[in-house]
């Protein structure tokens, strides 16, 4: 669905995008089959599938750090910048690590899954294998 949505919002004839800056006299743009733009395109469209996961965790991270810690801060004179580095960003520092890494290991993510769902599937055949010489041997 999204994918359908980006291609006609980026189609060269009738793409609202191409209407919108004909608006402003810009010709249009054939984005995702003129090399100079695709790139472009692909990074709009990656970072508007991304900012809204990324926005709800951060937002979910950040209710999660006590004010209490802030307040005790504040009471021992750290300033706003101490309170970012000495607070926020160690307590914010799991979901940025998750945050970052998944988007790396997306790609080979589903290979590690096949790898460990094939591995799992020949180990409980040879138990059933294993099992089976066991009850042919004592029946």
């Amino acid at each position: 669905a999204v994918t359908l949505m980006w291609r006609t919002m980026l189609d060269k004839n009738y793409g609202i995008i191409n209407q919108f800056l004909g608006w402003f006299g810009v010709d249009a743009i054939a984005w995702l089959t003129d090399p100079k733009y695709f790139m472009t395109a692909m990074i709009i469209m990656i970072t508007w599938c991304s900012v809204g996961f990324n926005l709800i965790l951060y937002s979910a991270a950040l209710t999660g750090i006590s004010p209490g810690l802030y307040e005790a801060a504040e009471m021992d004179g750290a300033g706003a910048v101490r309170k970012f580095f000495k607070i926020t960003l160690p307590l914010l520092s799991p979901t940025l690590f998750i945050l970052t890494y998944e988007k790396r290991f997306s790609y080979t993510k589903s290979l590690f899954f096949y790898n460990y769902v094939s591995q799992f599937v020949y180990y409980i055949i040879n138990i059933i294998k294993y099992h089976k010489i066991i009850i042919i041997c004592f029946s």
